[in-house]
């Protein structure tokens, strides 16, 4: 082996002959643990709610807000196949294990390709897998899981480079129809490349075709809004903005929108991540000694660091602009496309340590990496499944209840004395092939419901329609359900 010929160069060692079988088999081995937690979980709560509600339909929404669709037509289709309430579950496990394996694979390409660079590799897949907000975004049925994965396969596929590749086109459509980021994504790519986009017509052509996605999107929304509510739009909020705000104003107030957004930071531990990579960044500007143009950067190399920062920017400088979780203060799931990148630029800055002196390269690599450990859910035993075999059972006990009651039809069950989230998170799984009517008004139940789930603190007056089935304690709160048999008298608190 030849020795390094200076301070700042990296001895050169012999490449690992196939890198893709330990990243394919951690990622793999993550994906199980993941999927296990998850297929046990008999929960929705929160978003995944109301789109088990409305699993029938292709395109879902909550208030004003229409969803983008890609992650809504999964929830369809499985809903067409008349899937299990639980399997449902696999779809956002299935894309963190797509984004696992991409990640994996791109981090390895950018770094030596060295023994001590796959571990590194591994290791990133790792913390990246137990990163506190990517492990629970992971088992829930929200779009950020789908999102990660688009993005790391759009630049594992060469798409800022835009490179040639027919993958990345049908790709870069479900990425469009996944998250508003990715239009973000698609406007720093022309303002990085619009010399060459224009001079192409081919390239032209594509991305034409790219910005009809959200146009259309757009004006699809502005006509379901005069469809649905019988008028145009009154506001931004309402269209083009499509978001759910406390009040009627678009732009918020832009302290409080950014101490949401350094909360969240805070809560999500992404904070240790972003500031590990500063300061191993601000080392690197502050070797004197090192050429840069030695560091041999490749294409990718050098064309992520601008596209990162100008779409970061842009994502961020609009969220604290309008603050679309203004009704959720610090919702977690804002730092997602932070941590999307950081995880990137983690790969990218150890390859840069490689040319720096001994003592610093070993000082910035413990920066990066104890950075990474500090963003995982330290609560080790969230690592792995433990069983709820109670919770779990009482749900497919009342999913088969649920069933039966319906015959051959969709039961209609009625949730009495609950709140909207409370009621989805805990019933929107059982009930997924009936109807689920939630509080309807005491005059309606008797023609209307086939089973009746009450809840603590009410009791249903003895009557020779509905007879009392069975206790239930789910998430801490305690149900009884009634079963149709006769006409009811009433309720009583």
């Amino acid at each position: 082996m030849a020795p390094a010929t200076g301070k700042g160069d990296v001895t050169p060692t012999p490449a690992i002959a196939d890198p893709l079988l330990p990243i394919f088999v951690l990622a793999l081995v993550l994906f199980a643990i993941r999927l296990l937690a998850a297929v046990h979980d008999p929960f929705f709560e929160g978003d995944p709610g109301q789109r088990m509600l409305m699993a029938h339909l292709p395109v879902a929404a909550v208030g004003n807000r229409i969803w983008l669709p890609f992650l809504q037509i999964h929830i369809w289709v499985f809903y067409l196949l008349h899937w299990p309430y639980y399997a449902f579950k696999i779809i956002p496990c299935f894309y963190f294990f797509v984004a696992a394996l991409f990640l994996g694979l791109l981090t390895y390409r950018e770094t030596a390709k060295t023994y001590s660079d796959l571990a590194f590799t591994l290791l990133l897949l790792f913390c990246f897998a137990y990163q506190w907000e990517v492990q629970f975004l992971s088992t829930r049925l929200y779009q950020e899981s789908l999102a990660l994965a688009g993005f790391y396969m759009l630049l594992w596929g060469g798409a800022i480079e835009l490179r040639d590749n027919r993958w990345l086109l049908p790709i870069g459509v479900a990425a469009l129809l996944t998250r508003e980021c990715f239009w973000i994504y698609l406007l720093a790519i022309c303002l990085l490349n619009g010399r060459r986009i224009l001079s192409d017509r081919k390239s032209c052509a594509l991305f034409a075709s790219l910005w009809s996605i959200p146009l259309l999107w757009l004006l699809a929304t502005l006509w379901a809004h005069r469809h649905l509510e019988g008028k145009l739009p009154s506001s931004a909020v309402e269209w083009p903005l499509g978001i759910n705000k406390e009040g009627g104003i678009a732009v918020s107030h832009l302290a409080g929108s950014f101490a949401s957004f350094s909360q969240s930071l805070v809560v999500s531990r992404a904070i240790y991540l972003v500031i590990a990579l500063i300061i191993v960044w601000a080392i690197s500007k502050m070797r004197r000694g090192i050429d840069e143009r030695s560091m041999k950067r490749d294409s990718f190399d050098s064309r992520f660091r601008p596209f990162s920062l100008i779409s970061l920017s842009i994502i961020y400088a609009l969220i604290i602009l309008f603050n679309p979780w203004e009704a959720t203060f610090a919702n977690q799931r804002m730092v997602t496309p932070l941590l999307a990148h950081a995880f990137v630029w983690a790969s990218l800055l150890f390859r840069d340590t490689g040319y720096y002196a001994a003592p610093v390269k070993v000082l910035s690599r413990i920066i990066l990496i104890a950075g990474m450990i500090l963003s995982l859910n330290l609560d080790v035993r969230t690592w792995i499944y433990h069983d709820d075999s109670h919770a779990e059972r009482s749900v497919a006990d009342i999913a088969a209840l649920v069933k039966d009651a319906g015959r051959n039809r969709p039961a209609n069950i009625c949730i009495l004395h609950e709140g909207y989230w409370e009621a989805l998170g805990r019933f929107a799984g059982p009930a997924l092939h009936a109807h689920l009517i939630l509080n309807p008004k005491a005059g309606t139940i008797s023609g209307t419901c086939d089973l009746i789930i009450v809840g603590s603190g009410f009791t249903l007056a003895s009557n020779d329609e509905f007879q009392e089935y069975r206790d239930y304690q789910l998430l801490g709160r305690s149900y009884t359900a009634y079963r149709r048999i006769g006409n009811p008298q009433g309720l009583q608190k």
